[in-house]
């Protein structure tokens, strides 16, 4: 809710005629800002704006538990991960080839013909 676009209304004015701009409030449909000698002290809505309000924060409440949950697999991941890598050692081309690292695959006797 950005202040500039939002009406405001001194509590003087919300105490000589509170019904006026509670109907103001709910035909444009916003909330309005009550001040009190240059400060504010109250925001004014309609049940309808304040329920969708309400429904609107608990969907992002319930976004940010998922968003969470989603962060703390991610973690969990990473963390089994790294103790993967640190369990079994990558072996390189050398160790695997042995005695034939340096001939090239297509000479290693594998029996396969």
């Amino acid at each position: 809710m950005e202040v500039l676009k939002t009406p405001i209304q001194s509590i003087s004015e919300l105490k000589k005629a509170p019904m006026k701009i509670i109907k103001e409030t709910k035909q444009n449909n916003t909330a309005t800002y009550i001040f009190k000698k240059s400060e504010k002290v109250a925001v004014l809505m309609s049940v309808e704006l304040f329920e969708k309000t309400m429904e609107k924060e608990q969907a992002l409440k319930t976004a940010n538990k998922k968003l969470e949950e989603e962060i703390l697999d991610l973690k969990i991941n990473q963390i089994a991960l790294e103790r993967l890598v640190k369990t079994y050692k990558l072996s390189d081309e050398k160790e695997v080839l042995g005695e034939h690292w340096q001939v090239g695959l297509d000479v290693i006797p594998d029996d396969w013909e």
